[in-house]
């Protein structure tokens, strides 16, 4: 009789429940600041992460929190300080991401460097030919 009881039933979880538990792959290597142009990826792809899963990160220092468990080298050194002195940057993630940009970005009056080097020329070659 008690085999057959509701609460001894093997039950399906739902939809929802497996949705919330399913995780997001993050890229095998952890993104690196290695030109400025690679700090607009790494916040893209924080931010794509944190899209896909916010019941994983519903706070402010949650969304921080993760963002900084991506850092290595020098950015993460830039950021365990502000971390740890309670930066008001550290209690906004829009803020903390701006802040990012402004340290680790690519200068607003360097945009056209790389468009630059490639229309260099020797004689008729171009530096891509």
């Amino acid at each position: 009789m008690l085999r057959h009881h509701p609460l001894l039933l093997p039950q399906t979880p739902s939809p929802l429940l497996l949705r919330r538990c399913t995780s997001v792959p993050w890229p095998n290597q952890h993104p690196t600041l290695a030109w400025p142009e690679d700090c607009n990826g790494f916040i893209l792809q924080c931010s794509l992460v944190l899209e896909m899963q916010p019941h994983l990160y519903p706070t402010e220092r949650s969304k921080l929190a993760f963002v900084v468990s991506q850092l290595r080298g020098r950015a993460l050194l830039w950021a365990e300080s502000l971390w740890s002195q309670n930066s008001p940057v550290t209690h906004s993630y829009i803020g903390f991401v701006e802040h990012f940009k402004e340290v680790f970005g690519k200068p607003s009056w360097d945009s056209s460097v790389g468009e630059e080097l490639c229309r260099l020329q020797q004689g008729k070659l171009t530096v891509p030919e």
